[in-house]
């Protein structure tokens, strides 16, 4: 026996493949680790919005009412359909954000192997989970981080599709690319986007068969039309966009002006003629186009799905500039943190709970803030909106109900004033105790009728 044999019996054998298999998962588990530690950071120092306590309303009504209102709010419907068993888990201000968090990573890891089709893939994993935006609704209980995720998702069946033409991969795609209108109305330009991608960048044998799919998309398009002519007063809100409007609209996408300016940089040095360019464009010019001719819907929340196409591009740069864009996008998200600005319902919640007697009324101006209201607290008789405290809520205001005999009126004020006439002429009798201003979405006033 020889010593090379003695050392050879001895010496471990080393699997060198089983830790290049392992070493191929770090770099988007780093990514998506990322992305959760600053979605977690923090993530229930805020109180829940109106629009965050509205998704939670629907998604806990009783099945026939919430099947009920799906018509009137298809646009979210995949996301409600997720947040509705989520719930039976529970419904704490954390648990209800950590499903964004969740969407999130799923977001990132998307963004990985979309990127890996470019030889981009850690980069964009990372500049997307770093992203001040992305992050801010990270910490939201709303559908946005299911849209950016959804229109990541969607991309990649795309380009599976696109690389291995098959049976299953139509399949996946045209579900996708079939409920992305139910994740987001303007989703559907992320699909737009993958359509002028196979005219002008597919093989030309293969163009028909993609573009035969989205006959099934646009069938289960279909009954959104309806929904967005009867719903068009909804947006009435957003103003009309102008030039200085839409530059707002991108500085808050991309995180604030200095990092605005570095990606509009880098963009325009790194864009090629391929779908991460179309994926970006599309659908923020889509949207401007339809602002400026059908309805303004333009909302830098609204073009979020954009964010992974954005990251690919930019992630093409050289390490020392993907270093400065990092580095300005956390310090968006520390300013997120730190200065970031939802009204304060927990505190007027609590302000109202320890000072409220028996037989106090309460009066919303608008009756939705009656929803995140109604999330920390649920005293005083309602009055406007009259429904009980027990009853599922969401904008109606109910019977008409008198201020007389309450001697006490809690006014709960934020978000317009949309009160009848009749309930300010009943109130003005009622002189001010004591109110607490919370910011120009949120003042609550007690109101005592006058002494006899």
């Amino acid at each position: 026996m020889t010593a090379g044999t003695v050392l050879q019996r001895h010496v471990p054998h080393v699997d060198l493949g089983a830790i290049a298999e392992r070493r191929k998962w770090l770099p988007p588990l780093v990514a998506a680790s990322i992305a959760a530690v600053l979605g977690l950071y923090r993530i229930g120092d805020k109180s829940l919005s109106v629009d965050e306590a509205y998704e939670y309303a629907i998604a806990q009504f009783p099945t026939s009412l919430f099947l009920e209102t799906l018509p009137g709010n298809l646009e979210r419907t995949v996301y409600l359909f997720i947040l509705r068993p989520w719930l039976m888990v529970g419904d704490g201000e954390v648990h209800l954000r950590l499903l964004s968090v969740v969407f999130g990573v799923i977001a990132v890891l998307a963004t990985y192997a979309v990127g890996k089709r470019y030889a981009v893939a850690f980069p964009a994993a990372l500049l997307l989970a770093v992203a001040p935006q992305f992050v801010q609704y990270e910490q939201d209980a709303r559908h946005y981080t299911l849209f950016v995720a959804w229109s990541a998702l969607t991309t990649l069946a795309y380009l599976r599709l696109t690389e291995r033409p098959g049976r299953r991969e139509a399949v996946i795609y045209v579900v996708l690319a079939g409920l992305m209108i139910y994740v987001h109305l303007l989703g559907s330009l992320v699909i737009v986007a993958h359509g002028l991608a196979t005219l002008f960048l597919v093989d030309r044998p293969l163009r028909p068969r993609i573009l035969a799919l989205y006959v099934p998309v646009g069938l289960a398009w279909l009954p959104v039309i309806p929904f967005v002519f009867a719903q068009r007063g909804r947006f009435d809100w957003v103003p009309p966009l102008t030039a200085l409007s839409l530059s707002e609209h991108l500085i808050l996408l991309t995180g604030g002006p200095l990092l605005a300016g570095a990606m509009a940089v880098l963009l325009a040095g790194f864009m090629r003629k391929d779908l991460p360019a179309l994926w970006l464009a599309v659908p923020i010019v889509g949207t401007v186009l339809i602002s400026l001719i059908f309805q303004p819907l333009m909302q830098a929340r609204y073009v979020l799905g954009v964010l992974p196409a954005a990251a690919l591009i930019v992630g093409r740069a050289r390490t020392a500039m993907l270093a400065v864009v990092v580095a300005l996008s956390l310090i968006g998200v520390f300013n997120w943190y730190e200065t970031g600005y939802k009204t304060d319902w927990r505190t007027g919640a609590a302000f109202v709970s320890a000072r409220v007697q028996p037989g106090d009324g309460i009066v919303f101006a608008s009756p939705w803030i009656r929803l995140p209201f109604a999330y920390y607290a649920q005293v005083a008789d309602p009055i406007y909106p009259s429904h009980p405290w027990s009853t599922p809520f969401l904008s109606s205001p109910g019977q008409r109900l008198p201020v007389a005999g309450h001697d006490r009126i809690w006014l709960v004020l934020g978000h317009g004033t949309e009160a009848p006439d009749w309930l300010w002429q009943e109130l003005e009798p009622y002189r001010l105790v004591e109110s607490l201003d919370l910011g120009d979405n949120l003042d609550i006033q007690l109101l005592e009728a006058p002494q006899t």
